[in-house]
């Protein structure tokens, strides 16, 4: 798998319906090695750029960000800014 940091990303789509989970790995060679390493080869067998796994909803889970990695918020992302004045110089 060809690696770019810039457009590395895994999407997860689950599908309450079928009870299957989605998974592409796009451009994130380590990632591609523990997906295969967990979950075995990919439906696309040997990828260049991208691959893809169907697994039961019930295999997979997901972790909650720790409090030590969040800021003050308690989010982990910075809340958003507000604009001092509006597009046409009013006072917000």
């Amino acid at each position: 798998m060809i690696g770019k940091r810039e457009e590395a990303e895994v999407i997860v789509r689950l599908d309450q319906f079928e009870g299957n989970v989605h998974i592409c790995v796009h451009a994130w060679p380590a990632m591609y090695r523990k997906m295969v390493r967990l979950y075995g080869p990919s439906r696309d067998g040997e990828a260049k750029h991208s691959a893809r796994w169907v697994l039961p909803l019930k295999v997979i889970s997901f972790r909650r960000v720790s409090q030590k990695s969040s800021k003050r918020t308690g989010l982990p992302f910075p809340g958003r800014k507000r604009r001092a004045e509006g597009q046409s110089g009013e006072n917000l």
